[in-house]
């Protein structure tokens, strides 16, 4: 079907073209707590069809794409590519040429099969503890093997396979009528038992402190720890304001050479990363062929590369771009104990967390959080956070210590000082 389909965009009127595929093989299981409910076998193939067109004085380029079914005859794949030619042609931006082929390295990293991921983290379930008030709800679990295909005009042809898994889980904690429902998901390239147990022990404990939280105060600005995923949502902030596109439409407005802010405290350095072990995005190509490499950003606070699609890439000159998979965000300069001082919020649950590169605006809802006082610590409930990172990240505090979280490697605590809490009178 491939090269029926190579043959077909060969001797269509695009200019240029991309076929982008992914197999994916996988192993599906449904536990209800700690006991399998059923399971099955996932293969699943994803092939996506990009035309560009070329506007007759060449100033211009124009693309469109929509997937394919490998069940497609050869009639359905000329009607398909025909469509993308003729919308390919209406929406146009200024010219860009295609990804070249550079031929890179396919990494080699660890490799778990399906079987054995599989049975590892189905035996870790059956030894996270159980209490009175607290327990495993539901699981679900998924481990793929996806293969990555990439076939451009310009003679781009690379393939590789990664490993992928992920694990939804729904624990409760309940009081008398009183329950409360914590939800975790947990991705990685192998199976990280360890980390995923100690996931579910955290997410029981959160659930049994939710039962006894109090109202959160209305503390005006104070500190506030983040940590996890919340962590990397601030992390966010510096990653997507590197970004190509961000740079073209005038919403980044970070020139390499000069700082990326005016800080007072830790100065950031983001690297771009092949390979971070554990993560499910390792990566050799992106989605576009072009080889994703080993890059310092930002160092010590200084705009040093953009990253980004190759269209806006080539808009503001930026050679050899990528698209960004993993990154790694140096630790700063403090212990955690010294993060930890004074009085201060840390936050360990929202309902959603946002930060918007654009603006630098933070917000969330929280559900639980821990308000010190310098002596007591007491869980808090509702109420939210606010403010922007702008201002945030000239006093930015990260901690030394670091921590993987799904494709990024961060500080394990980053403390901003002045966030808006927003709470309940007392």
């Amino acid at each position: 079907m491939i090269g029926t389909l190579k043959q077909i965009l060969q001797e269509s009127s695009a200019d240029r073209w991309r076929v982008s595929c992914e197999y994916i093989k996988g192993w599906e299981f449904y536990l209800i707590a700690d006991r399998l409910d059923q399971n099955r076998i996932r293969n699943v193939h994803h092939i996506e069809v990009t035309v560009f067109m070329n506007s007759e004085d060449g100033t211009k380029t124009g693309s469109a794409s929509a997937p394919v079914s490998v069940s497609d005859n050869e009639p359905a794949l000329r009607r398909t590519v025909s469509d993308l030619a003729a919308r390919a042609a209406f929406a146009m931006n200024p010219y860009y040429d295609g990804v070249r082929p550079s031929g890179p390295d396919i990494l080699h990293t660890e490799y778990e099969t399906l079987e054995k991921r599989s049975r590892d983290i189905l035996d870790t379930l059956k030894t996270v503890p159980v209490s009175g008030d607290a327990s495993l709800n539901s699981c679900e679990v998924f481990t793929d093997e996806v293969t990555r295909r990439i076939i451009t005009s310009e003679g781009i042809d690379m393939e590789e396979t990664v490993p992928a898994t992920m694990i939804e889980t729904v624990v409760n904690a309940r009081e008398g009528d009183h329950e409360i429902e914590v939800y975790r998901m947990y991705r990685s390239g192998l199976a990280e038992t360890a980390a995923y147990r100690e996931q579910v022990e955290e997410a029981m404990k959160t659930g049994r402190d939710r039962l006894h939280a109090v109202k959160t105060p209305a503390l005006g600005k104070i500190p506030v720890l983040f940590t996890n995923e919340h962590a990397a949502v601030l992390c966010s902030y510096f990653t997507d304001r590197m970004d190509a596109a961000y740079i073209y439409r005038k919403m980044s407005t970070w020139k390499k050479g000069s700082p990326v802010c005016d800080a007072q405290c830790d100065r950031v350095t983001l690297e771009s990363l092949r390979y971070l072990p554990g993560s499910p995005a390792n990566r050799s190509f992106d989605g576009e062929g072009s080889p994703v490499r080993d890059a310092v950003l930002i160092r010590d606070g200084i705009a040093e590369r953009y990253w980004g699609g190759h269209m806006y890439s080539t808009y503001i000159g930026e050679e050899d771009s990528f698209i960004l998979s993993n990154y790694r965000i140096t630790g700063g300069t403090y212990t955690e104990a010294q993060l930890r001082t004074g009085k201060y919020l840390e936050v360990r649950e929202f309902s959603d967390f946002h930060c918007d590169p654009a603006t630098g605006d933070i917000f969330g809802e929280i559900r639980l959080a821990y308000l010190h006082d310098g002596e007591d610590v007491i869980p808090v409930t509702g109420g939210s956070v606010s403010g922007s990172m702008l201002e945030f990240a000239r006093t930015l505090k990260m901690s030394r210590n670091v921590t993987r979280y799904g494709s990024c490697e961060i500080p394990a605590v980053i403390r901003l000082e002045g966030v808006t809490v927003a709470g309940f009178a007392e």
